[in-house]
């Protein structure tokens, strides 16, 4: 197994790992990344922020785009068009070298109207599974804190401590 890079939420001036719950989808955007990471099979890294009680996405961090077939020229060579993201939100993507994720949307803030509820944790346990390799993404009871945010159209409704872990 590989640990996978994991979302990541900036809440009340702390950071979390996002355990569960996916309050963005690269699809409903038209965003199709290709998974060719063995850490990152998603295609995606989401970082999200929660300020004045509103969800965002604040960046996104993307493998390399599918380029599209056009054709075969008249020697058999494959043509394709260039690989390109779009912009979203008015943020174009930039090229980022020397990362297992070349493209990202910095400074996004996209406002996200999910509705669910996010767990998520600090402090991962030194016994992790997940850090142990033996895992591929982490669980509730890898980590010390666990907190449940619920959310209802984008808005922050509740939080709690989470003890299911």
């Amino acid at each position: 197994m590989t640990a996978q890079q994991l979302d990541s939420l900036h809440h009340r001036g702390q950071g979390f790992d996002v355990i569960s719950g996916a309050a963005f989808s690269p699809a409903d955007w038209d965003l199709y990344p290709d998974g060719d990471s063995s850490d990152c099979w998603r295609g995606y890294v989401c970082r999200y922020a929660i300020e004045d009680g509103a969800l965002y996405l604040a960046e996104l961090a993307l493998c390399a785009p599918p380029s599209g077939l056009l054709g075969v020229d008249e020697q058999g060579e494959i043509i394709t068009a260039p690989a390109r993201w779009p912009a979203l939100n008015g943020v174009a993507a930039e090229r980022v070298s020397g990362g297992l994720l070349p493209w990202r949307y910095p400074a996004l803030q996209l406002p996200l109207g999910f509705t669910g509820s996010l767990l998520v944790g600090q402090t991962l346990r030194d016994d992790s599974l997940y850090l142990a390799g033996a895992a591929d993404f982490p669980q509730a009871e890898d980590y010390h804190d666990v907190w449940r945010l619920q959310l209802e159209q984008g808005r922050l409704c509740g939080e709690a401590l989470d003890r299911s872990g």
